[in-house]
């Protein structure tokens, strides 16, 4: 699973209804409106997710979510879990860990005030 791939899944399950606007979804994933259309037709094809059209506006679609998609983000979550922990949480001295949490903790209350 490519991280886009493994980004849009979550960023679907985290939503409410686990569904969102292409528009959005293309922005909380950094690509291109073609971009995440082109990402969603092949999770579509996959099973993965669906689309609709947008319940507030009907000129609009959205991507869903389904539940073979939730399975599938939840088992490479485990994979991704373990790759963070492998590659940066255990390189990290248990003194600088609460350093890196601040820090993290500042950068997510920064980005939450833009919004």
């Amino acid at each position: 699973m490519s991280l886009a791939d493994y980004s849009a899944l979550l960023q679907l399950a985290e939503a409410p209804g686990r569904r969102l606007r292409m528009s959005d979804l293309a922005e909380g994933i950094f690509l291109t409106r073609s971009g995440v259309t082109r990402l969603i037709d092949r999770l579509q094809a996959d099973g993965l997710v669906g689309r609709s059209q947008c319940e507030s506006d009907g000129r609009g679609s959205e991507a869903v979510l389904t539940e073979l998609g939730l399975e599938t983000l939840r088992s490479a979550s485990r994979v991704h879990l373990r790759g963070i922990k492998a590659l940066f949480l255990d390189r990290i001295a248990d003194d600088d860990l609460a350093v890196v949490e601040r820090a993290m903790g500042s950068v997510i209350v920064g980005l939450a005030a833009e919004t």
